[in-house]
């Protein structure tokens, strides 16, 4: 009895490891899109930014960004 619980045990060890790797490729492919950041080519000129908005300075600048990004 003992050793029918062993052999089962061992057919489930040998099914996470089977599964691991066959997931192991896909996981890094995915993470590879994930952390795959592509800065941008412009540049920001925050004088601009802070003319386009309205702003004083830059806290004032996120306030207002913050305030349109909320739903009112």
């Amino acid at each position: 009895m003992s050793s029918i619980i062993d052999v089962i045990l061992e057919l489930f060890t040998i099914k996470d490891i089977v599964r691991k790797e066959i997931q192991k490729p896909l996981n890094e492919e995915i993470l590879d899109i994930i952390y795959d950041i592509n800065p941008s080519k412009k540049e920001a000129n925050i004088d601009e930014i802070l003319k386009s908005y309205n702003a004083k300075d830059i806290l004032e600048l996120v306030n207002k960004i913050k305030d349109s990004m909320v739903k009112k």
